[in-house]
């Protein structure tokens, strides 16, 4: 997702002089003095109230309760016999461990509170299809998962996480985790598959679970932080924000239709890959530039969006996993914040000197991962009721580390593609490394753009790292977004060349 903090504190280390880093160790130290600050346990522990994330996810359910763009599902199929006892018991052991999957929401006259309830239903759905002679039945379960997917959640009566289980042989399933979003984010859905596969394999055994004590619950958490961010904490923090706030303008993209009141989550998806060869260039140029991976891809993103738009302030946001202290690590909850990277590209710019540029933001950013994207909103007086994201339009992610992945006993488990298909922005793009290269995929609301549209910004995005790669010192007006060179493999299936002179 982004730059592990170790790599992140040597690349600030190495971009400054030695006053600029004596001052920023001292920055350091005051935050190691905060992780050695207890977060204490609450007095009322069947209530605590919404972190400043859950606050805006709050707010828009209470909009438009039948909205399924925050559910969180993730399927896999499973090939091997398995005991449904098991599982039930399992599941209702990590809702029993994680206080935020037992939680309910309602507004007080003190405001919005989560009211935790010591047990929940959360029974395991099961749909049986086994019986079913059909030679479309892969192709139903797929469109039954589908559908399940996007079954809304009822925050106020819970509850918040669901299990289904479709059978489609005594020995073939598929499980289906869906979770919504004010209660977790990717980290969480890690951490869901590594404490069930212990809970399902402690009890085939017959033995503990090997996971490690949880020292607070998310309610300790969320009530430690509003206290810490209401003081000089935040005030530090928002002086760094503030100006770069100044920068922000509306993203002109390569819109098919102007986003409109109706506009729709409804999302599109074209797959990338930058194959084995060009992955290795990237990333060699990333080294000669002084740069990470991720600050590399995002520089060649933000000339792309330059280029398109000829603008010169390029704002994304970007997620950081927010869980600023250890005693998070092993938890479930809405820890996720967003950080907003602004560059600036100008044509008579060098691709070296976008990239230092991009360095220094991103930098400075996960310096300030603090303060919750929802501050920032309030302080630009965002409109609250946009379709559209606030102060970005475009999100970038680079996945760099693999969360953990279900690991049941006697059971193939394979990944499937049943999931969301909703896009929360304008457009969004993923990547993350593969033994094939770097993979990833464009998310584009359908609304806005047409497939050939995004298949050709894909496009051009590859055609710009491969001339990026080939000379770093190039001017931005110079760097090409034309033809593939000789040999290489097109990033999508087909695109048109009678449309790449917008580019």
């Amino acid at each position: 997702m982004i730059p592990g903090r170790e790599e992140l504190l040597r690349e600030k280390l190495r971009s400054l002089n030695p006053v600029q880093r004596r001052l920023f160790l001292d920055a350091v130290g005051e935050r190691l003095k905060a992780q050695r600050l207890t977060i204490p346990r609450r007095e009322k522990r069947d209530r605590f109230n919404l972190s400043f994330s859950q606050r805006r996810l709050w707010y828009i359910y209470q909009i438009n309760p039948a909205s399924t763009m925050y559910n969180m599902p993730e399927c896999v199929r499973l090939r091997g016999a398995l005991d449904l006892e098991v599982f039930q018991a399992a599941f209702n052991d990590v809702v029993a461990r994680h206080e935020s999957l037992r939680v309910t929401f309602r507004n007080s006259n003190e405001g919005p509170v989560q009211v935790v309830s010591e047990q929940t239903d959360c029974t395991i759905e099961v749909i049986d299809l086994s019986g079913l002679d059909d030679e479309q039945l892969e192709d139903r379960a797929r469109a039954l998962l589908f559908e399940i997917s996007d079954r809304p959640f009822d925050l106020g009566r819970g509850p918040v996480v669901r299990l289904s289980l479709v059978r489609m042989a005594h020995d073939h399933h598929f499980l289906l985790i869906n979770m919504h979003h004010i209660v977790s984010d990717g980290w969480s859905m890690g951490v869901f598959a590594r404490d069930f596969s212990a809970f399902v394999t402690a009890r085939m055994q017959g033995t503990d679970p090997e996971l490690p004590p949880l020292q607070i619950g998310f309610g300790d958490f969320v009530e430690w932080q509003i206290e810490r961010l209401n003081g000089p904490v935040m005030d530090e923090q928002m002086a760094y924000w503030q100006p770069r706030l100044k920068q922000v303008e509306e993203l002109a993209l390569p819109f098919d239709r102007l986003p409109t009141a109706s506009t729709t989550e409804r999302g599109g998806f074209e797959y990338i890959l930058f194959d084995r060869t060009l992955a290795d260039g990237i990333n060699a140029c990333a080294r000669q530039c002084g740069v990470t991976l991720y600050m590399m891809l995002l520089a060649a993103f933000c000339v792309l969006l330059h280029r398109q738009s000829l603008q010169s302030n390029i704002t994304v946001g970007s997620p950081t996993a927010g869980r600023v202290r250890t005693e998070t690590e092993n938890l479930i909850g809405f820890f996720a914040n967003t950080l907003l990277i602004t560059s600036v590209v100008r044509p008579d710019m060098t691709f070296r000197e976008v990239a230092q540029g991009v360095r220094q933001s991103a930098l400075g950013a996960f310096n300030h991962d603090e303060t919750p994207f929802e501050k920032l909103v309030e302080t630009l007086r965002a409109d609250p009721d946009s379709v559209r994201s606030a102060l970005f339009q475009v999100m970038f992610i680079l996945q760099n580390t693999r969360k953990p992945a279900l690991n049941l006993p006697g059971l193939l488990i394979e990944p499937f593609a049943a999931g969301s298909l909703s896009v929360k922005f304008d457009m969004l793009i993923e990547f993350y490394e593969s033994p094939e290269g770097i993979t990833g995929w464009l998310g584009y609301r359908r609304d806005l753009f047409d497939e050939r549209t995004c298949k050709r910004f894909a496009s051009n995005y590859h055609r710009l790292l491969e001339s990026i790669v080939s000379d770093p010192d190039q001017y931005v007006s110079e760097l090409s977004v034309s033809e593939p060179s000789v040999g290489a493999e097109p990033v999508v299936s087909a695109f048109n060349d009678d449309l790449d002179a917008e580019f």
